[in-house]
């Protein structure tokens, strides 16, 4: 299985969340590449008319599938219901696993994808450029350690707590006035934009944490792995515990330049709030319960 033929094949994961019209985007632009490819489109249960839209859409169009999932289980297993669809279905060569509001820019695929697996690279990640042509690639050179991963679960428990009790923005309106420990806790804990690495690229390009916008998944990882991401997770932390899990199996990751994608950040999980309280719930209880994830993964890896 997974034999590499002289033109590559390559299969798109997609998960759907509501909005479609960044899928439409995102396929055409799939589609403007000339490659061999398949595209699987999950639709994690958006329940609206979503799947029944992109059956119709594409029901002519025999390279593209689209999978119904009857309740909405999250970004890794979602995504894992297409990797596993991808592998064992349609047996690709590799499996690209890419947000709905990501687009492809480069044309080049095919001969990068064929001398990033010769050199034996089994996760790949683009160069993501936000819509301020911010580089979001690579995150770090490193994931989070276990200590540093149990201060954020107590800090994001407080957090939670304080957003339930509708004191959430009085603090941070206030924070001028509060004590350090107080504004480490309360403030500076609070949602911000993920911390990524210079875009001069100082170091090496080998095994950094690859942002999970676009993954790219080599034949070293498909032949032997029936998960893109480690399961347990929600929604946060998918790419520390991917760049955990890699370096524990000996699979090189790799940060590849050469690869565009124009990432317009966070449409599926803006469409599900209406205020900014509920939006802070979900990310404190989803990066809890992540956090819980990863920590125990960290333990077991390390036969504590």
């Amino acid at each position: 299985m997974n034999s590499i033929n002289d033109k590559v094949e390559v299969c798109f994961v997609i998960l759907h969340y509501k909005t479609l019209n960044d899928t439409f985007a995102c396929v055409n632009s799939i589609k403007k590449n000339n490659l061999r490819y398949r595209i699987v489109i999950v639709d994690n249960h958006s329940n609206d008319k979503s799947y029944m839209v992109l059956k119709k859409k594409y029901e002519k169009n025999e390279n593209i599938y689209i999978l119904q999932i009857y309740t909405n289980v999250g970004f890794a297993a979602g995504n894992n219901i297409g990797y596993k669809f991808a592998k064992e279905q349609l047996e690709a060569n590799y499996i690209i696993i890419m947000n709905n509001d990501t687009q492809i820019i480069s044309r080049n695929l095919e001969n990068v994808l064929n001398k990033d697996f010769k050199q034996g690279y089994a996760v790949i990640g683009p160069d993501i450029l936000n819509l301020k042509n911010v580089h979001q690639n690579p995150m770090g050179e490193s994931e989070i350690s276990i200590t540093e991963a149990k201060i954020k679960k107590i800090k994001y428990k407080l957090l939670l707590l304080v957003n339930r009790m509708n004191l959430y923005d009085s603090l941070v309106r206030a924070k001028k006035g509060l004590s350090y420990i107080a504004r480490n806790v309360f403030v500076l804990s609070s949602p911000k934009k993920r911390k990524i690495v210079n875009e001069n690229l100082v170091g090496t390009l080998v095994n950094n944490k690859l942002h999970g916008a676009c993954v790219i998944y080599t034949p070293i990882f498909i032949n032997r792995e029936d998960y893109a991401f480690v399961p347990g997770t929600f929604f946060y932390l998918e790419e520390d515990l991917l760049l955990a899990y890699c370096k524990n199996r000996n699979y090189k990751t790799f940060y590849e330049k050469k690869i565009k994608i124009r990432h317009t950040e966070d449409s599926a999980t803006n469409e599900n709030f209406f205020d900014k309280k509920g939006k802070r719930n979900f990310l404190f209880t989803n990066l809890i319960g992540s956090l819980e994830v990863y920590i125990e993964f960290i333990k077991n890896k390390e036969g504590r």
